[in-house]
């Protein structure tokens, strides 16, 4: 069920410390549990393209930042 999705990936986060990014299709059957897991700090889309695009933004900003991390100042 949807709430058993929910409880699995809000335990999955927390256990593995490893970001969570959810692309949730017909996220208008589940506006409830996509705040539920935004609450709990796992970014849920409605459209898997804009999760996609968040996901490279991110990538980029951390290979930025461990670039600039490794530079003598």
């Amino acid at each position: 069920t949807k709430d058993e999705l929910l409880s699995f990936l809000v335990k999955a986060k927390k256990k593995t410390k490893i970001p969570l990014m959810v692309a949730w299709l017909c996220a208008d059957e589940v506006e409830q549990q996509r705040r539920s897991l935004w609450k709990e700090g796992i970014p849920t889309f409605i459209d898997p393209k804009q999760a996609s695009i968040c996901i490279k933004h991110l990538v980029w900003y951390g290979q930025w930042l461990n670039k600039r991390m490794n530079t003598p100042i």
